[in-house]
């Protein structure tokens, strides 16, 4: 407040406008001492406007938030604030340096609200990093759930652009060594510190671990562990083909194994998920096959098998992830053998109908209302569903307009989430996709996605 009677207020447009995008903010406000209409005005609604602001920070991109909901007493703010630091800089995540703060300030000033007037926003498990001498500190750990905390952050911190993936790689390290001198074996622990290592692209060391997981006794991990391990082990094949394409028929191979293996999961129970992954896995098997006669005909059957399984996914899910993936694979389909959208074709050896291009615009239409009002996802893979729908959109109808507004979108959201290692399996996909677009003839695609992942 200004010291006249006319108030100035911090917004959520204020918010908007930053320049850069800070990890964490904490918006304090100390006990005006005076009371004016503007000044009780502003108090009554004071607790919205801190939401708002949180919400705004958090969509921004700030991964934990602190915002008074109303005027607090100094004294009590300030010993919130210093037990608030105090346990953050001694390695306790935003949760458990909130609770220590509250309970802190409950406490002491008993005569005050002020212990409940700070609202947070976040990410629980979300801590500063702490190097010492530029290496990570070291770790003890006496219980498995002070490791699994740390992996919890670790994971976190996955799907954020703010964090450096090797210093992230490091970190993890730095965990794994500690759980290992604890000689920890719990099988949920282990999953995450191998489900970690997938999500830096270490594909050896997370292989190593699922490994040692499945081979347990004590067989309590999350059913995820055994679909994450096919995904990652069909990415990890196409890397190996992105560097060395000389051993194809290994590859393809292996790509085959886990497809076998989905198979599998699906017989227990028929989901969504593993059949997106299993359109996922033949999209990539198709792409490692050579674009020539004796491959193009096992080159349409992995798209076709591609398209008929995120078909099958979608109507299972309804994302415009599965959708979006379905259709563009179509379009590769439909330019490649000449058919038409609209027309009755065979995929995977099922009949079906394909939608008409009205009735796709339609359909990527309700999804972007959908997405739009579901912003608030804060899972990486979620938020990207724009850009699933931009991709569409410009495979279907290829445009500078149509192209804009895909790398538009694709910058936007990388500047504010997804470590780079999540960015880098889009960029992945894109090449895929240009390949496709070779293979089908659609050379101005090809081009145009090879050129912007050269740029990106």
């Amino acid at each position: 407040m200004k010291d006249s009677d006319e108030p100035m207020f911090l917004t959520p447009h204020h918010i908007n406008q930053l320049p850069s995008t800070p990890e964490f903010v904490f918006i304090n406000c100390c006990f005006l001492g005076r009371i004016n209409p503007y000044a009780e005005e502003y108090s009554a609604n004071r607790f919205k406007l801190a939401a708002n602001i949180g919400t705004q920070l958090i969509e921004n991109g700030v991964k934990a938030v602190i915002v008074a909901g109303w005027e607090v007493d100094d004294s009590a703010a300030l010993a919130f604030a210093e037990i608030f630091y105090e346990k953050m800089l001694a390695g306790y995540n935003f949760g458990e340096a909130v609770l220590a703060a509250r309970q802190h300030v409950y406490n002491k000033f008993s005569y005050s609200n002020t212990w409940g007037a700070f609202q947070c926003y976040g990410q629980q498990h979300y801590s500063f990093e702490l190097k010492r001498g530029g290496n990570w500190q070291e770790r003890t750990y006496h219980i498995a759930q002070e490791a699994e905390n740390d992996l919890d952050n670790l994971l976190s911190k996955t799907e954020v652009a703010f964090y450096d993936s090797e210093d992230l790689l490091n970190e993890l390290q730095s965990i794994s060594k500690a759980i290992d001198e604890a000689k920890f074996t719990h099988a949920e622990m282990r999953q995450k510190e191998a489900q970690a290592y997938m999500e830096l692209n270490d594909y050896e060391t997370s292989t190593t671990l699922y490994d040692k997981l499945f081979q347990n006794e004590n067989a309590r991990f999350d059913v995820t562990a055994l679909e994450n391990y096919q995904n990652m082990a069909v990415n990890k094949e196409v890397s190996r083909y992105l560097k060395d394409a000389t051993d194809t028929v290994s590859i393809i191979e292996k790509i085959d194994s886990s497809i076998n293996n989905l198979y599998y999961l699906l017989q227990i129970w028929e989901t969504g998920h593993r059949l997106a992954l299993l359109g996922s896995a033949f999209k990539r098997k198709g792409f490692v096959l050579a674009s020539d006669k004796k491959n193009e005909k096992d080159k349409i059957a992995a798209l076709e098998a591609s398209a008929h399984y995120y078909r099958q996914a979608f109507e299972k899910t309804g994302t415009s992830y599965t959708y979006s993936n379905w259709i563009i694979q179509e379009a590769f389909i439909v330019k490649a053998k000449q058919q038409k959208w609209g027309q009755d074709v065979t995929r995977h050896a099922k009949r079906y109908k394909l939608p008409t291009l009205a009735q796709i615009e339609k359909q990527l239409v309700e999804m972007e209302k959908i997405n739009t009002d579901n912003d608030y996802e804060q899972v990486y893979w979620d938020i990207t569903e724009t850009i699933d729908i931009a991709l569409c959109r410009y495979i279907l109808k290829p445009s500078e307009k149509s192209f804009q507004d895909l790398a538009k979108k694709l910058k936007h959201i990388w500047a504010l989430a997804g470590s780079k290692n999540k960015q880098q399996k889009q960029v992945i996909n894109l090449r895929i996709l240009a390949h496709y677009a070779s293979f089908a003839g659609m050379n101005s695609i090809e081009k145009k996605l090879n050129g912007f992942v050269t740029e990106l």
